[in-house]
């Protein structure tokens, strides 16, 4: 189907080295979307344009992946690929912008889930950075989600996508140390950039020295530095990144008896409750540690019970 046939383009959103992206309508179902269009024709420009149409039909089911709704064939005379609209735009617009460590946790705990998805189905997506990581709205907390995006430099186990290059590719700033010396790209090179990404928003720049000094809790912080070692080895996978980072933000546990008022009154029986000096007092010390052990919990995790988010979907 010729582009004219059903979709209107609207707005040019950007340009790559062999792809324009616009906003676009489809005016059969009356959506916005967005369209990749191919507008260099050389071989190598069709094989990273089918390529990437191939890496998003096997990622449909990751919901931390822009969504593929329609493509033209790598024979067609104008290629084009239909795409999900993030009308949020991309993560760029995150850096220098002030946003608190849990939103960039919350960014990079979706980030990691798509790249662990695509690592599991053999693929590297090879040019992890802000702009492509877009952001579109979601009904369900915190109002919005982050999905991976540009997948023309990837690498995918495919019978026709075609041999992945050895050059480094990617972004300079965001491309691991191994890869820039020759190494062959690895799913931790993907992590390392991810690293890059979330340090760059944490403290405005790709420089992880002013990381200790950052306001973000300690968790986070030797997460980061685990994720940009400059030994692959040392680095974590993005499932594990996943992992620790839903639990750092998980929701505190409420222990109000503890907090803000009298133990509960035990259930044992009145001979039990009368122990010695002893017993009590090693009770008291018990309670002691433990509430001392949650409190330190949350002061590690930077937050404090019962945070809210704003208006604008910010932690405050």
């Amino acid at each position: 189907m010729a582009l004219a046939d059903r979709y209107d383009l609207v707005e040019l959103l950007g340009e790559g080295s062999f792809g324009q992206v616009f906003r676009a309508l489809d005016r059969v179902l009356g959506r916005t979307v967005a369209i990749k269009v191919l507008h260099r024709q050389d071989d190598d420009a069709r094989r990273r344009f089918h390529r990437e149409a191939v890496v998003l039909h096997s990622q449909l089911a990751n919901e931390f992946v822009v969504g593929l709704l329609d493509h033209t064939g790598l024979n067609d005379e104008d290629p084009y690929l239909v795409l999900e609209f993030c009308e949020l735009k991309s993560l760029r617009r995150w850096v220098g912008a002030g946003y608190g460590w849990k939103d960039i946790a919350t960014a990079l705990l979706h980030a990691a889930r798509g790249l662990a998805g695509l690592h599991a189905a053999g693929g590297l997506h090879r040019d992890i950075k802000p702009e492509n990581m877009l952001q579109a709205r979601a009904p369900v907390a915190p109002g919005w989600k982050v999905k991976l995006a540009d997948f023309g430099l990837a690498g995918f186990p495919h019978p026709v996508t075609g041999k992945m290059t050895r050059s480094a590719g990617g972004t300079e700033g965001y491309i691991a140390p191994e890869v820039l010396a020759g190494a062959e790209f690895h799913s931790p090179a993907d992590v390392y950039s991810l690293g890059i990404v979330a340090v760059e928003m944490l403290v405005g720049r790709i420089d992880s020295a002013p990381l200790l000094a950052s306001g973000a809790p300690t968790v986070l912080k030797s997460l980061l530095q685990s994720m940009v070692s400059g030994r692959p080895e040392a680095r974590p996978t993005a499932r594990a990144v996943a992992e620790k980072l839903k639990v750092l933000l998980a929701p505190v546990p409420a222990l109000p008896w503890i907090l803000n008022s009298q133990p509960p009154v035990s259930m044992a029986p009145v001979a039990m409750q009368a122990g010695s000096s002893l017993a009590k007092g090693a009770a008291a010390v018990g309670l002691g540690v433990l509430a001392f052990g949650f409190l330190k919990w949350i002061s590690d995790r930077g937050g404090s019970v019962g945070q809210d988010r704003g208006p604008d979907g910010r932690f405050r």
